[in-house]
């Protein structure tokens, strides 16, 4: 009988919110300005993870472009003004996301066993900045990713990825 290895060969993670701290609520009310009543957050919140979601799901655009575009677009949807320069400005926050803290000793035992590879769809000017922030070698990163066809493929059992 063959023998069997169990042990995976690559152990992948999402970045952002995974493993970095993901926090964009204080630079959100900073762009907001007041022009949002505060029972409407919660709300708006929602809104815009949507919208994020949904921007990365076409065709590539640098990150940044897509916290503009979503941004604008959650504000429309609350009758609120567009806020030039919001993606530069939710671009430089995401840079300056640390790790959770309880990440960087087990992520650090895990990649001196594994593998480690990083996906996610920010560009690579992100992860950059990110990924040291881990305190983890990792092996591979793929960025810009989008699942075809939204979903799950049942062949390989896993999310049908394409590297954009």
């Amino acid at each position: 009988m063959a023998e069997t290895n169990s042990r995976p060969k690559y152990i992948s993670f999402d970045i952002y919110g995974t493993l970095i701290n993901w926090d964009t609520d204080s630079t959100t009310r900073r762009l907001l300005a007041g022009r949002l009543p505060d029972e409407q957050w919660p709300a708006f919140k929602k809104v815009f993870r949507g919208y994020r979601f949904d921007e990365v799901l076409g065709d590539y655009k640098p990150y940044e472009q897509i916290l503009q575009n979503s941004f604008d677009r959650v504000c429309k949807y609350f009758g609120i003004g567009p806020t030039p320069g919001a993606g530069a400005e939710f671009a430089d926050a995401v840079r300056s996301f640390g790790a959770h803290e309880d990440v960087p000793a087990p992520l650090k035992l895990m990649g001196d066993n594994y593998k480690l590879v990083a996906l996610s769809n920010a560009d690579d000017s992100f992860l950059e900045i990110s990924i040291p922030k881990l305190g983890a070698d990792f092996h591979a990163g793929f960025r810009n990713l989008w699942v075809l066809d939204r979903g799950y493929d049942p062949i390989t059992g896993g999310l049908r990825l394409q590297h954009g």
